[in-house]
């Protein structure tokens, strides 16, 4: 309850803050939905499922840096709480395509820091 009182009267949502934190709901965002079409996909293995976490990946990427980290916390779901066996070749397949991207939009960060 407490709690609850200081997130409705602190000055969080005011506009000067929340033009500048609305990349990191937003990248937040496609991090859970991606998360969450991940499980869908491990458990269906439908291209469609796959499709969705790619497509919220790559725009999660365009809106915040730290979403950079989401294959891994994929991989960790896929060993760790799934714990379907699965060889290393399959593994490969389907995490290089979010490497690609990985290392794309590290290209593309660098060169517009410049």
């Amino acid at each position: 309850m407490l709690t609850s009182f200081f997130f409705a009267t602190l000055p969080l949502s005011s506009l000067a803050v929340f033009l500048l934190s609305a990349t990191d709901v937003i990248a937040s965002l496609f991090y859970l939905v991606a998360t969450y079409a991940w499980l869908r996909y491990l458990r269906t293995n439908s291209n469609r499922w796959f499709a969705a976490t790619f497509v919220c990946f790559l725009l999660g990427l365009f809106s915040k840096e730290f979403v950079v980290t989401l294959p891994v916390v994929l991989l960790l779901l896929d060993l760790i709480i799934v714990k379907r066996t699965t060889s290393i070749l399959d593994l490969i397949r389907r995490y290089v395509w979010f490497g690609v991207a990985n290392i794309v939009s590290s290209y593309l960060t660098v060169l517009q820091k410049r």
